[in-house]
């Protein structure tokens, strides 16, 4: 069995159809179990325990929004 569990959106759209555009690819692939793993760094309310120049300029997501789109993702 293919899986794959190690994928970012790395500062894509918070969207369905962005998100459809990994999933697609993994089934394209043959991968039956897919996952996203997004870095800490990523979002704006690890912001008081992880800053830096480097981890500022990619800091992009706010939490409350990436769950929302898994949400949407599962009751789609």
């Amino acid at each position: 069995m293919l899986t794959d569990y190690h994928n970012h959106l790395e500062r894509g759209t918070l969207t369905l159809d962005y998100l459809r555009q990994f999933t697609d690819e993994a089934a394209k692939k043959g991968i039956q179990h897919f996952g996203i793993s997004e870095h800490a760094y990523h979002f704006y309310q690890t912001k008081n325990i992880l800053s830096n120049p480097w981890v500022e300029a990619r800091r992009c997501y706010d939490m409350a929004d990436y769950v929302r789109l898994f949400h949407e993702a599962w009751d789609a």
